[in-house]
């Protein structure tokens, strides 16, 4: 059931910049969710209400998510230390937003008649990401130490997990190259 949770947290953590990183930016550059924004007819008032309403919200989940992600450490840890927090933050949310966010960067290089380009759009919008994940490490010591099972655990990497991923996005950039062909 741990392991569930921690795989929810890092949805939110993945797919909240997506949603609310995009009308941040999207307003401000006319380009993905702000066209619909733009498409509303609002005022420059209505556009920043828009804008602020975004940023508070992802702000406040990189406040409140990280006392779930340290109580899904019992999936790793008999104990969670304060000095341990660092650490599991890097490995459970820094260094998989910067492995998935390059990997999906990487597969929406677009290749306009040999020419690869990268969307000025996407690119903000994966460093919008860090609204989110910057503040869960402002609080790493506001929650007490935190005590699990005592039975030892142990964790390990699912290699055929890892190689089957890489394969199935290498098929699919391979085989969606030259699009999907209708009619």
């Amino acid at each position: 059931m741990a392991c569930l949770s921690c795989f929810f947290y890092g949805v939110l953590y993945t797919d909240s910049p997506f949603f609310f990183g995009s009308i941040l930016i999207g307003t401000f550059i006319n380009q993905g969710f702000g066209y619909v924004i733009n498409w509303l007819y609002c005022f420059d008032t209505a556009k920043l209400i828009i804008v602020a309403f975004s940023l508070i919200i992802m702000l406040l989940i990189g406040l409140t998510v990280p006392k779930y992600f340290f109580t899904s450490a019992n999936t790793y840890y008999n104990s969670q230390h304060p000095k341990q927090r660092k650490s599991f933050l890097m490995n459970q949310i820094l260094i998989p937003w910067m492995i998935g966010g390059t990997v999906i960067n990487l597969f929406k290089i677009s290749n306009n008649q040999g020419i690869y380009q990268f969307r000025i759009y996407d690119i903000m919008l994966f460093f919008s990401s860090l609204l989110i994940i910057l503040p869960s490490f402002f609080q790493i010591y506001k929650y007490p130490e935190l005590y699990f099972d005592e039975e030892p655990k142990s964790f390990f990497i699912s290699w055929k997990s890892v190689v089957f991923s890489i394969v199935l996005l290498l098929v699919l950039k391979i085989g969606l190259y030259r699009g999907i062909r209708l009619g």
